[in-house]
């Protein structure tokens, strides 16, 4: 019976020997699968949190950005406010420089009246008196007014004789 026992023992052995080695494969099949998945696991999850950190970064940027164009918009209403400012300005002084260019003409008409009157007076009383010496330092301060006339010639007598 021990030979039998053996014969049997040796069959069996024989027998499992493929299913042992069957077994064996499919652990390291299984061990390396497992690897496997470790490393996808490790390689998904630096990916997410790559992912997370870029989203991080562009929700920076947009607040960034959105406060700059806060910024730029604040600066533009200042802008535009500044633009119709100096437009009311610039209206004003035009109207302004036109009354001044139409008081300027009037007193140049003015001037100019006043300088033919002159002339004409300056004529008239050197046809009338002839020329006389008076009437020439009298005609020559006429152009000034008669505050200045009478204080720079308050202390000449003034001499009406013919």
């Amino acid at each position: 019976m021990s030979q039998q026992k053996e014969e049997c023992e040796l069959a069996l052995a024989d027998a499992t020997r493929p299913l042992i080695k069957q077994i064996e494969a499919m652990a390291l099949a299984a061990a390396a699968q497992q690897e496997q998945q470790a490393a996808a696991d490790a390689l998904e999850q630096a990916r997410c949190r790559d992912a997370e950190a870029a989203a991080a970064e562009a929700r920076d940027a947009q607040r960034s950005a959105q406060a700059r164009a806060q910024t730029s918009d604040g600066l533009l209403r200042a802008a535009k406010q500044a633009v119709a400012a100096a437009g009311a300005t610039a209206a004003e002084l035009a109207g302004t420089l036109d009354a001044e260019r139409r008081r300027a003409a009037a007193l140049a008409a003015e001037k100019s009246s006043l300088e033919e009157r002159l002339g004409t007076a300056q004529a008239a009383a050197a046809r009338q008196f002839g020329g006389r010496l008076w009437l020439t330092q009298l005609l020559a301060h006429l152009p000034y007014s008669a505050s200045s006339f009478s204080q720079s010639h308050a202390s000449e007598p003034l001499n009406l004789d013919p």
